[in-house]
């Protein structure tokens, strides 16, 4: 008898475990990104790939820095994003991933720029940067190229816009550049997408 229940309670442990992975599965979408641990981002090397989306998870593999890999996510601002494995799917947390072509398109100012409460300025990488970047190209500006690097580029061709719009010239993505750049550029954000 005593078989039959630690049978039992570890057939309930795994069912719970594979739980957590099915709702994420079946909603995943797939987009390319690279793996980015180097400082100040990460702590350098290789990514632990995890086996369900918790920092304690067992690691169940690696995955190489600057690196292209096939990720599985929800939405690209996600925290964890899916990654096959060995043949199995886990997680990475999404903060050393920078995703660059992906099928979502954005249709908030908030999902293409983030939270008003957060900043995007020199040395931030990643989608919202890269859709400061579609801006500052569709209006001609020097944003450089569209990587998703917010370089001295970037940096100028955000001061050029906001001189352009009559806002603050600090060449910081803030609320009020946030809320211009949404109002004059939504459509073309949202047909661009995050490629």
């Amino acid at each position: 008898m005593k078989h039959i229940k630690k049978l039992i309670a570890l057939a309930l442990v795994a069912l719970s475990i594979f739980a957590l992975a099915i709702p994420a599965m079946a909603e995943l979408r797939p987009g390319r990104g690279m793996v980015n641990t180097d400082p100040p981002v990460g702590v350098g090397g290789s990514l632990n790939v995890r086996q369900y989306t918790s920092i304690n998870a067992p690691v169940i593999g690696t995955l190489t820095n600057k690196v292209t890999y096939l990720f599985w996510y929800n939405s690209p601002n996600d925290s964890w994003l899916g990654v096959y494995s060995g043949g199995t799917l886990g997680y990475v947390m999404a903060k050393f991933v920078m995703l660059y072509e992906t099928n979502q398109h954005p249709v908030t100012k908030e999902q293409a720029f983030g939270p008003d409460t957060e900043d995007i300025e020199v040395h931030d990488r990643g989608n919202r940067v890269r859709n400061v970047q579609v801006v500052l190209k569709d209006l001609g500006l020097s944003g450089g190229h569209v990587d998703g690097a917010f370089g001295i580029n970037t940096l100028n061709g955000v001061k050029e816009y906001q001189k352009k719009y009559n806002l603050k010239i600090d060449g910081i993505v803030g609320p009020a550049t946030k809320s211009k750049m949404w109002i004059t550029h939504s459509t073309v954000l949202m047909k661009q997408g995050y490629k």
